[in-house]
């Protein structure tokens, strides 16, 4: 696919156009790189710079804020400017033709809503100072008429303004071959501090002096444009290492959290065999189970594991004698059954899952509850 070329359109407009063509993207995805060849292409084709002008016209009148400014006096007027880029020493016409060159071009600019012709501070092409809404023919009178634009300004505009930081404003027009103002740009001026204009109604205007400045707006306009792009390209990596980061820390979190949870169940888990071995024991003390009948223990205490509620069924079993018998003369016989201790010792853990307490209170309590385990 070819490369895009220019038509006669201005070069940001061209630029910006270029980078994000999807022939450019796929052939040079570094955006530095990118940028350079389409300003080579601009250039390539051999259209130069469009004629534009930043010079100095007029001061806010009084403490409030107008609505419009003079963005141009009446007349015939010899300006120290600069001029695509460059100190130049201009002789401009103004008249209504001029302001109705401007509007048209600002309509241009602004169709469909896609842009919105600002102004900014000291020709810095950054922060907007106000918007201009549009342009019109006010008449002769140097001070009242000229041309006037239309202006709302921003917050920052106003506290410059009202601090009198600035108190002047410069209009940037495009000239056309034959040194005449043909329309306004995107950026349409700016606030400053030093006129060129010496017949304009005070907001701003400019001499060469305060020019010098701008004497190579264009290449810093495009090694702003650059670093722009290069602090994008920086800040998305690192976006994406931390969000590399914010994950791998989720990761180690779940992973902890897992732990933790799989050491509770597991904790619940001995608990509750503790608690099932220790209603078993009380159930075969009380009779209700065959004291030497091993099967039928290991079976309840399965029960009690898989289902607690199961121990009202355990503790429903009728009472045998016979059963009572048993146990009771097995402690006479040698002074406990061969698992008393065990039992104890579950009774006494169960009472500690139970209650809180420490193992030695638990111990005391379950003599108390259970003092047929301790005879």
């Amino acid at each position: 696919m070819p490369l895009p070329t220019p038509n006669g359109e201005p070069k940001d407009e061209f630029v910006s156009s270029c980078m994000a063509n999807d022939t450019m993207k796929e052939e040079f995805p570094d955006k530095g790189q990118r940028l350079a060849v389409c300003n080579s292409q601009y250039k390539a084709k051999g259209f130069e710079e469009q004629d534009i002008v930043h010079a100095i016209s007029t001061m806010l009148p009084g403490d409030d804020l107008p609505e419009d400014i003079q963005y141009l006096p009446p007349g015939t007027h010899n300006i120290t400017a600069t001029k695509n880029g460059k100190p130049a020493e201009l002789t401009v016409d103004v008249g209504a033709e001029t302001a109705e060159l401007l509007q048209n071009s600002f309509a241009t600019i602004t169709a469909g809503d896609k842009e919105q012709v600002f102004i900014d501070f000291n020709h810095d092409d950054s922060e907007a100072s106000g918007w201009i809404t549009g342009f019109y023919w006010a008449g002769a009178d140097p001070e009242a008429g000229g041309v006037r634009a239309k202006v709302e300004w921003t917050k920052a505009g106003e506290e410059a303004l009202q601090g009198r930081n600035f108190r002047k404003f410069s209009p940037t027009f495009t000239l056309n071959s034959k040194g005449e103002i043909e329309g306004t740009t995107l950026n349409a001026g700016g606030l400053v501090n030093r006129p060129a204009f010496k017949d304009i109604t005070p907001i701003v205007a400019s001499d060469g002096e305060y020019q010098k400045t701008d004497s190579n707006m264009a290449e810093i306009k495009e090694e702003k444009i650059k670093e722009e792009v290069l602090n994008q390209d920086d800040s998305k990596k690192k976006e994406e290492v931390s969000a590399q980061e914010k994950l791998a820390e989720v990761k180690k979190e779940n992973e902890t959290l897992k732990a933790k949870i799989k050491a509770l169940e597991d904790d619940k888990k001995k608990e509750q065999e503790v608690a099932a071995q220790s209603a078993v024991d009380k159930a075969t003390e009380d009779g209700r189970i065959p004291p030497k009948d091993e099967d039928v223990k290991a079976k309840w205490v399965s029960i009690l594991n898989n289902d607690p509620s199961a121990i009202m069924a355990l503790e429903a079993l009728p009472v045998n004698p016979v059963f009572q018998r048993v146990v009771q003369a097995k402690r006479q016989e040698d002074g406990s059954m061969d698992t008393n201790g065990e039992a104890q010792m579950r009774a006494a853990k169960e009472y500690q899952a139970k209650n809180g307490s420490s193992f030695e209170q638990a111990w005391e309590a379950t003599r108390y509850d259970r003092p047929q385990l301790f005879n």
